[in-house]
C-alpha cells in the first residue's frame, strides 16, 4: 500500500496494525526541498512492515531525485514481520 497521507506517523502505525506493508511515498514538488519527504521517511523508518520508498514528483520536476536517493539512503532499511 502507498502511503500518500498528511500524517505519517499515524498511517503508518494504522496499516502496520492491521498486517498490512507499506511503502513511503512522499511529496516531492515543496519548498524547502525534501522537507516532507524527511518527515514521512522518519516516520517510515520507525514503522515495521514498510517495504520501501517511492520517489513521484507531482510535476515535471526530477532535480531532487539524487537528492532524495542520498536522503533515503540515510535512513534504515524498513523491517518486514511475518
Amino acid at each position: 500500500m502507498a502511503n500518500w497521507g498528511t500524517r505519517p506517523r499515524n498511517s503508518y502505525t494504522f496499516f502496520s496494525q492491521r498486517g498490512f506493508r507499506t511503502q513511503c511515498a512522499t511529496y516531492y514538488d515543496e519548498e524547502p526541498p525534501l522537507k516532507k519527504s524527511r518527515e514521512f521517511l522518519e516516520a517510515a523508518s520507525k514503522a515495521p512492515n514498510c517495504t520501501g520508498w517511492t520517489y513521484t514528483p507531482w510535476g515535471h520536476s526530477r532535480d531532487q531525485l539524487e537528492n532524495f536517493v542520498d536522503l533515503a539512503n540515510s535512513f534504515r532499511p524498513p523491517t518486514i514481520v511475518p
